[in-house]
Parts: C-alpha cells; sequence; structure tokens
C-alpha cells in the first residue's frame, strides 16, 4: 500500500522572536520572512504495524527564505532515521508513544529558494497518526554597531514555519472498509479537537462520516462510497493541515470499498419457520415438515432467522447480499398459463414457531377452540394493522413445472435489521392474490432440506 501526499506549506510569519539583551544596546531582532514549500510525504507499508515514511522537500522559488532545518513529530516510537548526506546532522529523541526527529542544516548548507532535498525518512512501529513537520527558515542577526558584542543575540534561524501541520496516516492493508470509514470519523474528531476546524467543517464532516458508516452497516456499499465521496470534496477545500489528514485516509477508505477484499458466503439455518391458516385458525403447524402457501384456507408461511447467527455471519465485513432459499417439496402446478405470484414481506410482530396460529404470534394453548395470546394477537384479517410491512420485500412468480429452489432477494430486510433500522421478527410469505388456484408445499427446517439464508459478506 503506498500512499502520497503533497502539501503546499505558503507559510505567513510568526511573530518576532523577542530579542536577548546585548552588552552594550537593544537590538530590535528581524520578524521571519516568508518560507515557501512543498513537503511530499510518502507512507509505505512494510506490514500490519510497521511503516516506512519518506519526505522530500522543495523550497520554491518564491520563497523569501531558505530553509534551515526540519523537525517532524510523530505520535508513535520511530527508528532508522535517515537524512540525507548534505544535512549535518540528525537530533532524535523517541518516547513511549511519541518521537521528535530534527533534521538541522549548517548556514553553508541552507536550502535556498529553488532547491531540494529528499531521503528524509524513518520507520513507526505503529501507524504514524497525525505527523507534525515543521521547516526551520533562515533569518540573519541583527546588524551591529563594530565592536558590540554578540555572544548573547538569539540563534540565526527562527521559527518561520512553527506549528505548521500536515497530517497523513497509513492503514494495514487487512482493515475492513468499516473500519476505515469509522477512521474518518475519529480522524475528524480529531482535527476539531486541535481547533484546525470551524464548527461548520467538523458538523458536515462528521455528519458524512457518520451517513457512510451507517450504510456501511446497512449493507449499502454504493451509498457508502458516495458518502466517503462527499468526506473527501469537503475535506480537499479545507486548509492544507486539514486536507493532508483526511483527504488520503479518504482515498484509501474509497480504495478499500472499491476493492472490497475477497468475498465470502455462508449459509444459515432458520430459527423457526411454521405455516398458518384461516381454516383452522387456532391451530398450530410447527412441527410440519412442509410450509404451504395455497388460496383455499389462506395458507401463508412465516420464516425467521436468528438475529446472532446474522450478525456473526457478517461480523466485521460488509454485507453485499442476502438470498432468501425455499426447496420446493410439492408444486401442485395449478398456476394458471401465465403463473402467479407470491409476495415476501418483513414481519412487525413477534411470533413463535410452537405457537403461531391464525389468530396468535404466540397461542398460549394451540389446538383448543379459542385463542389465547391476550399480548400477541395479530390480524392476519378483518380490521386491525396487519402484522407485516405492506411494502414487499421480494416477488417471486410461480409457474407449472417449476422444481426444486425458489429463491428472493432480501438483501435490503437483512441488511436493515444489522443496522438496527427494524427489529428482526422474519418474513410472511403468502399469495399476491389469494382469490385464484395455486397452491406449493416448501420444505420446512423439519424436513431436513428446508429454508436458508444464503449471505454473501465482503
Amino acid at each position: 500500500m503506498i500512499m502520497r501526499l503533497t502539501a503546499l506549506l505558503a507559510l505567513a510569519a510568526t511573530a518576532p522572536v523577542a530579542p536577548a539583551a546585548l552588552a552594550q544596546d537593544s537590538v530590535p531582532w528581524p520578524a521571519a520572512d516568508r518560507l515557501q514549500a512543498v513537503v511530499q510525504v510518502r507512507v509505505d507499508s512494510l506490514g500490519p504495524t510497521l511503516f516506512r515514511v519518506t519526505y522530500a522537500i522543495s523550497s520554491l522559488p518564491a520563497s523569501e527564505q531558505s530553509a534551515r532545518g526540519f523537525v517532524v513529530r510523530a505520535p508513535v516510537p520511530i527508528s532508522e532515521v535517515t537524512a540525507p548526506t548534505l544535512w549535518s546532522g540528525i537530533a532524535t529523541m523517541v518516547g513511549d508513544s511519541a518521537a521528535v526527529h530534527w533534521y538541522p542544516l549548517t548556514r553553508q548548507q541552507m536550502l535556498a529558494p529553488g532547491t531540494e532535498r529528499d531521503g528524509f525518512a524513518f520507520v513507526a512501529a505503529g501507524l504514524p497518526g497525525v505527523v507534525s513537520y515543521r521547516l526551520k527558515g533562515h533569518t540573519e542577526p541583527p546588524e551591529v554597531e563594530e565592536g558590540v558584542p554578540v555572544a548573547s543575540a538569539p540563534p540565526i534561524w527562527a521559527n518561520a514555519a512553527a506549528g505548521v501541520t500536515v497530517g497523513i496516516e497509513a492503514l494495514p492493508a487487512d482493515q475492513s472498509p468499516g473500519a476505515l470509514v469509522t477512521r474518518l470519523r475519529e480522524l475528524t474528531d480529531a482535527a476539531c479537537a486541535l481547533e484546525w476546524l470551524g464548527p461548520t467543517d467538523c458538523a458536515a464532516l462528521r455528519d458524512e462520516a457518520d451517513a457512510a458508516a451507517q450504510a456501511l452497516a446497512a449493507g449499502q456499499t454504493g451509498a457508502a462510497r458516495t458518502g466517503v465521496q462527499a468526506f473527501r470534496a469537503r475535506a480537499d477545500g479545507l486548509d492544507d493541515r486539514s486536507a493532508g489528514l483526511l483527504v488520503p485516509n479518504a482515498d484509501f477508505a474509497l480504495a478499500r470499498l472499491d476493492s472490497g477484499g475477497t468475498p465470502t458466503t455462508l449459509t444459515l439455518a432458520p430459527a423457526a419457520d411454521t405455516y398458518i391458516r384461516s381454516g383452522n385458525p387456532n391451530q398450530n403447524q410447527g412441527t410440519e415438515p412442509i410450509l404451504r402457501v395455497r388460496p383455499d384456507g389462506d395458507n401463508r408461511a412465516l420464516i425467521r432467522f436468528a438475529q446472532a447467527d446474522l450478525a456473526a455471519a457478517v461480523a466485521s465485513g460488509t454485507l453485499t447480499e442476502a438470498r432468501l432459499e425455499l426447496t420446493i417439496a410439492t408444486n401442485f402446478d395449478n398456476w394458471g398459463p401465465s403463473g402467479r405470484t407470491l409476495d415476501l414481506h418483513r414481519l412487525t410482530q413477534t411470533w413463535t414457531e410452537p405457537g403461531a396460529t391464525w389468530n396468535c404470534g404466540d397461542d398460549l394453548e394451540p389446538g383448543d377452540p379459542n385463542p389465547d395470546c391476550p399480548s400477541t394477537a395479530w390480524a392476519m384479517d378483518g380490521p386491525g394493522a396487519r402484522p407485516w410491512v405492506p411494502a414487499t420485500t421480494a416477488v417471486v412468480l410461480m409457474s407449472n413445472g417449476m422444481r426444486d429452489v425458489v429463491t428472493l432477494d432480501v438483501t435490503a430486510d437483512v441488511a436493515a435489521w444489522l443496522g438496527g433500522t427494524g427489529e428482526n421478527f422474519g418474513w410472511l410469505l403468502k399469495r399476491t392474490d389469494e382469490g385464484p388456484s395455486g397452491a406449493v408445499d416448501f420444505a420446512s427446517r423439519e424436513s431436513g432440506a428446508g429454508v436458508r439464508l444464503v449471505v454473501t459478506v465482503q
């Protein structure tokens, strides 16, 4: 993995450095002039937690100062610090959680306007995170009268670029898109805490990062990509330090969203399935080896997969597809010449396999003449709201001669359950029009060859 960042540092002078008292007079110390330079940063992954960070510095022809030194602060331990031979030496301080290394130049080796240096590098034992680059600009000492001591004068180089920060972070190639998008929010929070961004930009970037994360959690990769693109476009219009931190990481997240990694396909068994019928409204069919769907008696199937199984299957990956597969046990081949459709609806009310009836989601005494469900009654017909979402999740055309497996796309529902935007009560499968003929028995889980949910995870 390689990322490259170019940050233009067109730097205004800092406040004048306070002069030291001269032996015979007090001479005002001149303010630093303008230093203009381009810092190019490259981060190469050497392993899951090891990175090489390399810099190249160009002093622009329009710069009013030469560069006299280069200071880098990284919030991780560093090693193998190197610099071009023209630079006089390296002063490195390494701590448990932070490191500073300083590349000073002699007065004769200063980086003059229109010249460049490269080869500065270090190895970071961890993510580089937010890295601060500080260029020291050269300023001549004040002129004094002949014979006036200057031993107590300040150093001959001043902080022309103090506090200028450009950030870049490299993440291991095995990070999931979800982790990268979450990291965009964390980096935004860090930039806001440093007051690099104003409240308006902070709020907008956070909203875009959150929207992308929520879309990924819901399995909507395209929407997540759109969110990250919006995040990147906004970050690209910020100042160099903020754009330098956020844009490369947005690019890396987009690349990961585009590549997606290697897809994995998993097959889940249902936690519960049964069918209900208006012809015997207090009878439960939970132990039968079939799920019957037919107009005579309004037979409808109920199917549910455990939420824990869905979450474990997707884990830290991204859901890209979920399809419900039902094995045809018996097709009664009475669908008419053009076939007739079945509708799959997402249920909105709880039910159990041993207690579901036409009148109850969970009948406490199924089989007796009365509905026994004080808290789980539902209206499968007649007055009252239906216990399913009116919009269909999927529709399948049944026709004479169909055998084997019927497949329905349920990606949106599964993604909603995983994203927390709907509670998982499973599905109801029914005839679109329950008047005309057309009947099918699907194998239930009791048959050993029943319903299955096939999920593809990136």
